[in-house]
């Protein structure tokens, strides 16, 4: 099977599309809530059920934007505007722990907006405004690889 991806880069002329996005955000979810479907053709295929804590926890975790497997480990961005945007993992998709610090300890983060898997490493977009680029080395630990207006590393 040929599976192609494409990643959208969010940029400010997006504004009504992020607006849009945040309407719904808000309106709709109270906290963000992670649903899993059984593949199992016996069971009900129209039933979803709940494998996280609302929000993860906490509250201002509005939305999950984007959710990528690395290496059999399924992980979840989030979107939070009071505390900052995070990442969590599962190893089994019912279970899940942080991957990342709370806006990866900047201040001004707000949404993982993307993740891919290039070149055998997992890679996250964040920010509102910041336009940062992050490369996952282990456990909660992020590598800052680029930065809007800056230089790739």
């Amino acid at each position: 099977m040929n599976t192609k991806r494409m990643v959208l880069i969010l940029t400010s002329s997006l504004g009504a599309f992020l607006l849009v996005f945040l309407i719904c955000a808000v309106l709709f979810s109270q906290h963000t809530i992670v649903q899993a479907k059984s593949s199992s053709p016996l069971a009900d295929a129209t039933r979803w059920r709940q494998v996280n804590t609302k929000g993860f926890g906490d509250p201002q975790n509005r939305a999950i934007p984007v959710m990528e497997v690395y290496s059999d480990v399924l992980y979840a961005g989030t979107f939070n505007m009071d505390t900052g945007d995070q990442i969590w993992r599962s190893l089994d998709g019912m279970t899940w722990t942080p991957a990342s610090q709370v806006g990866f300890g900047k201040a001004d983060t707000t949404a993982v907006w993307s993740m891919i898997v290039f070149n055998g490493r997992l890679y996250a977009g964040d920010g509102w405004s910041t336009g940062r680029v992050w490369r996952y080395v282990s456990g909660s630990n992020w590598e800052q690889v680029f930065e809007q207006g800056g230089e790739c590393s």
